[in-house]
């Protein structure tokens, strides 16, 4: 078995440093179309990605043997690792700058506090539960033969913890709607 390829599966999301750079250059720049651009772009593939993971992959996954799975999650998971905390932090980023700029700080309107909230449990729950275990899991399938006993347990966290990421983007996207509907201040 190969080892894994980290320096390709960083090579790989090129584009996701791509967006992060343009939210970086945006942040310096009075140009909101920019930074709208920035945020909804990283909050569409950090959305799109979970709920992907979350509502399809995940229970497709569950139904193949664990020795079946790992010659995917050799290749999924080590671009997961480096696409991941790119496009939330680019989809975080942006979205601080846009709030700044549209002075919705002062006063906090509640869907901007709730949205506020499921960033935080998510970003918790991305770099403190799914992330750590995403590369156990990859260092688990290096290993040559049948996979470890508690292989499947750990895929069964990592689905639990993804899903739980799939209903905390949900709730984001429902309190940033909300947030859009209100009168300006």
């Amino acid at each position: 078995m190969q080892p894994i390829q980290w320096r390709r599966a960083l090579l790989s999301v090129w584009w996701a440093w791509a967006l992060f750079a343009w939210t970086l250059l945006m942040t310096l720049i009075p140009w909101m179309g920019g930074l709208l651009f920035a945020h909804i772009m990283s909050a569409i593939i950090w959305t799109g990605t979970d709920l992907f993971l979350g509502l399809m992959l995940g229970p497709a996954l569950n139904k193949i043997p664990a020795q079946d799975r790992i010659p995917f999650v050799r290749h999924l998971f080590p671009r997961n690792l480096w696409m991941m905390p790119i496009i939330a932090a680019s989809t975080l980023t942006s979205g601080y700058f846009i709030a700044l700029r549209e002075h919705l700080f002062t006063p906090f309107p509640l869907p901007l506090v709730l949205a506020g909230l499921f960033v935080a449990a998510m970003t918790v729950n991305g770099f403190g539960i799914i992330l750590p275990t995403n590369y156990v899991i990859l260092k688990m399938s290096e290993r040559q033969g049948p996979p470890p006993a508690n292989f499947a347990r750990k895929m069964t966290r990592f689905r639990y913890a993804v899903n739980a990421e799939t209903f905390l983007q949900l709730g984001t996207i429902i309190c940033m709607v909300w947030l859009a509907q209100l009168p300006p201040v």
